[in-house]
């Protein structure tokens, strides 16, 4: 866990590299190749976990009412001016005029982005599901931290949290929004193996453990895509193999990126890693903007233009979250 504590910006800038990656349409060759392509939405499970590491050391650190604020400070600033954005690209490309029927849709839109319900609810408009999906685990963390810290010594009654957490999955298996309750595992996983490294002193499982369960994990996930492709959906097997792929996974990653740390001539590529996820939720925030609601509806082709736009969305990610920050700064000051 030291690892991925030491690590983690660095870990962030893959995972985010990942979904871009995931959300480009280029054209990929071999089969390797074009599985990790197809399972780059795994950088989003990779954010749930390490997500659910931050919440508990913030919640370690600042009250609850001080933990809502400080989540609100660091997502709506950057967010709301791209719900902005959306919000006129998608009604300008669904332009019928205006009547009492679209007054209601905008309205429905703007709520649905803001409030972070839309998309739970299948509100047309919606900016993307992940970051309504964070807003509403933020919510929910507090709650999960009392069960942990109050169950975790108890493994009788940690079975039984756990056993709930995934009866809960059974009413939203085969629908269009189970992708937000499947990572719920992924994220609570995260909050209870940094309270086992931080009260108790101890790893949640042995390294060993944790990369048999990782390469358990994608063979299920590669299995299922070859074989029996209808599951993936219906039975959730999009993501739950990813509680198992993302620990293991998140730790042979953070150790390669320590065997890079020490020769000089990766310095400055560790470096733009890290700056990279550091800003991966902007960059985030951008790349679904330009990939949905700019070229989605032009219908780009091609690998040169796909991989141009990934790396332009990176870029003014980076550049955005530095806006932000300065923006912030200035109002703070004032």
């Amino acid at each position: 866990m030291n690892y991925i504590l030491k690590y983690r910006s660095h870990l962030m800038g893959l995972a985010i590299l990942w979904v871009v990656f995931f959300h480009t349409q280029i054209n990929v060759t071999g089969k390797i190749t074009e599985f990790v392509w197809r399972t780059g939405y795994g950088g989003v499970d990779i954010f749930f976990f390490l997500s659910g590491i931050g919440v508990f050391y913030s919640l370690k650190k600042n009250s609850i009412k001080e933990f809502y604020i400080r989540r609100m400070k660091r997502i709506m600033p950057a967010y709301l001016p791209v719900v902005i954005l959306t919000f006129i690209l998608y009604n300008v490309r669904h332009w019928n005029g205006i009547s009492f029927s679209a007054f209601v849709s905008w309205i429905k839109q703007i709520t649905g982005n803001v409030f972070m319900v839309g998309w739970m609810n299948q509100v047309e408009g919606q900016f993307n599901w992940y970051v309504q999906a964070v807003m509403w685990f933020y919510l929910a963390a507090p709650l999960f931290v009392m069960f942990i810290c109050e169950l975790g010594d108890n493994k009788k009654k940690m079975s039984i949290f756990w056993s709930f957490l995934l009866l809960i999955q059974f009413p939203f298996m085969n629908t269009a929004i189970h992708k937000m309750p499947a990572r719920i595992l992924i994220f609570v996983l995260g909050l209870y193996m940094i309270w086992q490294y931080e009260e108790k002193k101890k790893d949640c499982a042995p390294r060993g453990v944790l990369y048999l369960l990782t390469i358990v994990g994608i063979g299920i996930l590669y299995f299922v895509y070859a074989y029996i492709p209808d599951w993936l959906e219906m039975y959730g097997l999009y993501w739950f193999p990813f509680v198992l792929i993302v620990p293991g996974l998140s730790m042979v990653l953070c150790k390669g990126i320590a065997v890079l740390e020490r020769y000089k001539i990766f310095a400055w590529l560790l470096k733009s890693l890290e700056n990279i996820g550091k800003a991966s939720f902007e960059i985030y925030l951008i790349h679904i903007l330009v990939f949905d609601f700019v070229l989605s509806p032009i219908a780009l082709q091609g690998n040169e233009e796909w991989i141009l736009s990934a790396v332009l969305s990176i870029v003014a990610g980076i550049l955005y979250k530095k806006s932000v920050s300065m923006l912030m700064k200035q109002v703070k000051l004032a």
